[in-house]
């Protein structure tokens, strides 16, 4: 009879603990569903981030080559700027082919991710577009105005495409909210952005 000490030394491979941390939680129907919502939320997060990052590192290589206005400089009846020349047909670009290939790293099907970019820019549109009718200037910030727009849209809209619940498109829009400040102060830091917010 083989004493149990002995049969544990001599039994093969690694204990869940070997495994890493997440191995026993990976395993449980709750677990799965913990790493499936991370995934989600992180996936939404960077899509968010390539969608409205890349038109800013094209113009920093650029500077104002190519950056015709979206609204052609036209000024609306209340004397100001439809939308103001932050908003071009290049950063726009730059935003489509960005969060496709971005898209491409996290299996996201090049029309989604084309579709994901153009509703968060019809977003950031739609803030510029306001702020300036409140009176905000080109780069002036307003509180959720400058964030909410660019983030509800896409993931709102596509999100029965996207496979994602709603709590991860709030988790998401949550996060990339709380993050804007910070992530666009780094960027000021890098020279990617004007102005640090």
């Amino acid at each position: 009879m083989i004493p149990i000490a002995s049969a544990r030394r001599r039994s093969p491979g690694r204990t869940e603990a070997d495994r890493g941390p997440h191995a026993l939680e990976r395993r449980t129907p709750h677990g799965a569903e913990h790493v499936r919502r991370t995934r989600s939320v992180e996936r939404n997060l960077f899509l968010l981030m390539a969608a409205n990052i890349a038109p800013l590192i094209v113009a920093a290589m650029l500077g104002r080559r190519l950056s015709s206005p979206l609204d052609g400089g036209a000024v609306a009846k209340d004397g100001r700027r439809v939308l103001g020349d932050s908003k071009t047909w290049r950063g726009c670009a730059a935003s489509l082919f960005g969060t496709i290939a971005v898209g491409g790293l996290l299996n996201v099907a090049p029309p989604l991710a084309a579709r994901f970019s153009l509703l968060s820019m019809s977003g950031d549109v739609f803030s510029s577009f306001w702020k300036r009718r409140i009176g905000i200037e080109v780069h002036g910030r307003s509180a959720l105005l400058d964030q909410l727009p660019e983030a509800v849209l896409p993931l709102l809209l596509l999100r029965r495409r996207l496979v994602t619940s709603r709590r991860d498109v709030f988790d998401a829009i949550f996060v990339f909210t709380v993050l804007e400040e910070p992530v666009s102060r780094l960027l000021f830091r890098f020279g990617l952005r004007d102005r640090p917010f």
